[in-house]
């Protein structure tokens, strides 16, 4: 069973500062459907999957953050680094949020996506840097807010 959680309601403004201030927000109510599933013995923390991409992979550690017992397994998809530094907020997605968590870095190196281990397992394919296979490269198209590579996270984890 999959379940996909439409958080735009939170962004609808599009302003990055407000979308951060929001995960908090989208990850209690994510915790909460789960919460209420397991309730409904519908299936067991530990059979939950929770992947994010972008914001939203730091969407889905703090869902996980949330739970007692925390969920088996969270992926997080090139984890977006601006207003997160690399760490230490309360709501980023580390490796205390589930009982596993796997990470794809992509668009690293000061780029969109954050370089600091913070899974159990991180993959950095291509050394998780732009451009990857298929993508321009951001540094010679000059836009460095490309986010083909970001989104190659996406397309190896479904692949």
């Amino acid at each position: 069973n999959i379940i996909v959680a439409d958080w735009s309601v939170y962004s609808l403004n599009g302003l990055y500062t407000s979308v951060l201030k929001s995960v908090p927000l989208a990850s209690a109510d994510i915790a909460n459907l789960v919460d209420a599933l397991v309730a409904a013995n519908v299936t067991t923390k530990r059979k939950v999957h929770i992947v994010g991409y972008d914001v939203g992979a730091h969407v889905a550690g703090s869902a996980g953050s949330y739970m007692d017992p925390k969920p088996g397994r969270i992926t997080g998809l090139d984890a977006y680094a601006a207003g997160y530094g690399n760490g230490g907020l309360d709501n980023w997605l580390d490796k205390n949020d589930a009982v596993f968590v796997d990470t794809i870095h992509t668009c690293g190196g000061g780029y969109l996506g954050l370089d600091v281990e913070y899974g159990h397992v991180d993959f950095y394919p291509n050394k998780g840097l732009p451009p990857q296979p298929t993508c321009q490269d951001a540094a010679t198209s000059g836009n460095h807010f490309d986010v083909s590579s970001s989104h190659a996270a996406i397309q190896i984890d479904v692949n």
